[in-house]
């Protein structure tokens, strides 16, 4: 399963409506045949419920910090645009952690961190 096939179950298991908006573009010339793009470069889900409005998420496996610097760095000028637009933004990064410490079983949880303008001024 996918960060993005992860994120998706935990939103539809918490009520909240939401959808891929990250696509595939193929490219037999490009290594792998393809490439993985993000709307506006940074969102890969699109989520709306009450609570939080219209939620842009990036998900992410083991990179969070790279999901981070991307976010607040490399594409700071369109999230801030995003949030300046009344949008809100997490990301939502996964990991496989002990149910008990010192035993075996591990299940997956999500680390979830919204992104806001005091983000971006790092």
């Amino acid at each position: 399963m996918t960060p993005t096939q992860r994120t998706i179950a935990y939103l539809k298991n918490q009520g909240i409506i939401c959808g891929v908006v990250e696509r595939w573009i193929p490219n037999p010339r490009m290594p792998g045949g393809g490439i993985r793009r993000d709307l506006f470069g940074f969102i890969d889900i699109i989520s709306i419920s009450k609570a939080d409005g219209i939620m842009g998420i990036q998900s992410c496996g083991q990179d969070f910090s790279g999901h981070y610097k991307k976010i607040t760095e490399e594409k700071a000028d369109e999230v801030a645009a995003w949030l300046d637009s009344g949008g809100k933004l997490q990301l939502i990064g996964w990991r496989r952690v002990k149910v008990k410490r010192g035993g075996k079983l591990m299940v997956w949880e999500p680390r979830i961190q919204e992104i806001t303008m005091k983000d971006l001024e790092n």
